[in-house]
């Protein structure tokens, strides 16, 4: 009998992306971990040995199972393999005695288990034989045994459940420092893959107690070395990214992560605010700095061209403001953003120079293009400070990004909800005439795709009606991939079509259990899983754009995070697309696009008229075919999130607003 993934796998197929997006689990790491494993079980005790000798077996063949996953992550014999890894790790944690296990973890063990837990072993589930040895763990580690729970345990119990399930915040006095950027990593960080139901509801409830935990400790105890250990986990792995596909307002939370940001600068030799002397150019031009990490080739650089360059010249000087780098692939896009500044200034890496660079510029206002409301990397840090007199940001952060310094978020009157807008942000909310985000991808030349994809070669049958999805994987909920089964339940002889792994995220995904849950929900829901089709990462977007062009009849966007890069490539091709509408800006960018496009039709209010809507396009061809005429029209005009002139007509009057009058 044949694998139930077979229809999947087979579909996604073994090209050489599969190879970048694994390849963290690949070539780079395999040859020093499994040194690693291979040490560290010597220094069992010798009670142990023929355990031992089990994980030698193991630990000598690490290195083909990693190299074999980065060559085909969707390879289940190779993934097992690993599987099988991991439950001898887990046992030889169990028998390392208390008293040896600091030493132990501190060496090979430490960092072999850490990979594995920043790769995301926990996605996967346990395998049949492992469900008793797993039950019982879950168990000693279940709340009500929090405070008799051993390390150990906990170490084991992380290789198969995320902590934030299961470990308390009160617990983290007994934690040592030597545990810490494990536990981080793992309660506070991104998370790779939520396999069930509600786990996200599970996920923001905890994660907003440790934050509050660690927001009233370490503001409470800023001198103690210990909370200042904390304090420095915290910035190094809390990552608020997964927070957005929740439906919360994220404003609370949002401001305390800022809070410790803001408290590390003061705390290591920065001073986070600054006082500029009055503006003396009341009748000269504005000087506008803007602010960003790098101009390469992607979204947040796209979404910030049109913020400046197409500003009033007479009115607004422009300083472009990056960090140093010449990277050849980028080296077109940085001439073009540089030509449209009056000036390119570069500054290092480090923060506090970084600083005095910028204020020297004495700007009237700076605009930040990047997202400040995920991790808390140094240019982060560096964007919590008073950088001008007046800042500002706008959609390349989803969320409110909750620093004190930060004055206004920009966002678009068709992004926001008609009221309680203001609730969501820390800073104030101005909107323009229009959505939230416009792109300028400069001279950006349209590529002829490097192959024709049609429906043959992705096995879907001429005749049948396609869904298509590409919002990025971490999009991809339970709930919403549930939403989406449920459409082709809905829709007879319908396919979907997912390609999820865009490498502007990260080049590594759990491809695995990303097939093992999919195939669950058409399981339980009934459908067969040979309907869905995943693809691979593509080359180039001329080859998505003409994927979709070939095969799509709908375009499925996400939801509570709704796309809006990615939505641009069906509308580009007349694919009609449906989007659900929420409560705060991540959630209407979507909505905010079609309203752009007086495409109302398009725009569910919730789950059931989503699945409802999608499901009759499915059955319509007529109306199809209408919307996709209409699409294809309005997109030519171009709507303003296409259009860098609105964006500079729009900006240069915010910025007289806000600056000089």
């Amino acid at each position: 009998m044949r694998d139930p993934l077979f229809p999947l796998l087979s579909a996604f197929g073994t090209s050489r992306g599969i190879e970048q997006v694994h390849a963290r689990l690949g070539r780079g790491s395999t040859a020093r971990l499994s040194t690693q494993i291979r040490l560290l079980y010597s220094v069992m005790p010798g009670a142990e040995n023929e355990r031992n000798k089990v994980l030698i077996m193991y630990s000598r063949r690490l290195e083909e199972i990693l190299t074999q996953l980065g060559r085909n992550p969707a390879d289940l014999i190779w993934a097992r393999r690993m599987l099988d890894l991991r439950h001898e790790l887990a046992r030889t944690l169990l028998a390392t005695p208390a008293e040896r296990l600091e030493s132990v973890y501190k060496g090979d063990l430490g960092e072999a288990c850490f990979t594995l837990l920043n790769g995301g072993i926990s996605g996967y589930p346990p395998l049949e034989q492992e469900r008793q040895f797993v039950a019982d763990l879950m168990r000693q580690v279940t709340v009500d045994n929090a405070n008799h729970v051993t390390l150990n345990t906990i170490l084991a119990a992380m290789l198969y459940e995320n902590p934030y399930k299961y470990l308390p915040c009160e617990l983290l006095p007994g934690i040592p420092v030597w545990l810490l950027r494990t536990v981080f990593r793992c309660v506070l960080g991104q998370q790779w893959l939520f396999r069930e139901k509600s786990e996200i509801e599970f996920y923001y409830r905890n994660l907003s107690r440790w934050v509050d935990y660690l927001h009233a400790n370490i503001l409470d105890n800023p001198a103690s070395a210990r909370w200042q250990e904390v304090l420095r986990a915290f910035l190094q792995y809390a990552s608020f990214v997964s927070l957005y596909f929740s439906w919360h307002n994220l404003r609370h939370i949002c401001r305390q992560r800022a809070e410790l940001i803001e408290l590390a600068q003061e705390l290591w030799g920065d001073r986070p605010d600054f006082e500029f002397a009055p503006r003396a150019r009341e009748t000269g031009r504005i000087r506008f700095g803007v602010l960003m990490q790098d101009l390469d080739p992607r979204s947040e650089t796209y979404a910030t061209l049109p913020v400046f360059a197409h500003l009033d010249r007479e009115a607004i000087e422009i300083i472009l403001i990056t960090r140093a780098m010449r990277e050849k692939k980028s080296a077109e896009l940085e001439k073009y953003c540089a030509a449209r500044a009056d000036r390119l200034v570069e500054i290092p890496a480090d923060i506090k120079t970084s600083v005095e660079i910028i204020r020297a510029l004495d700007l009237d206002a700076i605009w930040i293009g990047t997202n400040m409301a995920a991790g808390a990397s140094t240019f982060v840090q560096l964007c919590a400070h008073r950088l001008a007199r007046v800042q500002l940001t706008g959609g390349c952060s989803p969320v409110t990004t909750g620093f004190r310094n930060m004055d206004v978020f920009v966002s678009g009157d068709l992004a926001e909800p008609s009221h309680g807008a203001q609730e969501q942000y820390t800073e104030r909310l101005t909107c323009m005439n229009g959505p939230v985000l416009c792109f300028d991808f400069g001279q950006q030349q349209e590529r002829a795709p490097s192959q024709i994809i049609n429906r043959a070669m992705l096995g879907i049958p001429e005749g049948v009606t396609v869904y298509a999805a590409g919002a990025n994987f971490f999009k991809i909920t339970p709930e919403l991939e549930e939403a989406w089964i449920r459409i082709l339940a809905a829709t007879p002889d319908s396919r979907l079509l997912l390609y999820p792994f865009n490498l502007n995220w990260t080049n590594y995904y759990l491809v695995g259990p990303f097939f093992l849950r999919i195939t669950a929900t058409c399981k339980r829901l009934g459908v067969e899983a040979g309907r869905v089709v995943v693809k691979p990462p593509l080359p180039d977007i001329a080859d998505v754009r003409a994927m979709l062009g070939n095969v799509a009849d709908i375009y499925l966007d996400s939801f509570p995070h709704s796309g809006m890069t990615s939505l641009i490539d069906p509308l580009l091709v007349g694919v009609p697309t449906v989007v659900l509408e929420g409560n705060s800006q991540r959630s209407r960018m979507a909505s905010g696009a079609l309203r752009d496009m007086d495409l109302p039709e398009l725009i569910a209010s919730d789950g059931e008229s989503y699945i409802r809507l999608a499901a009759e396009l499915g059955q319509d061809r007529e109306r199809r075919q209408r919307l996709a005429g209409e699409i294809r029209h309005k997109m030519a005009k171009p709507p303003k999130f296409l259009d860098p002139a609105w964006c500079g007509v729009e900006m240069t009057r915010l910025l007289k607003d806000l600056v000089v009058r």
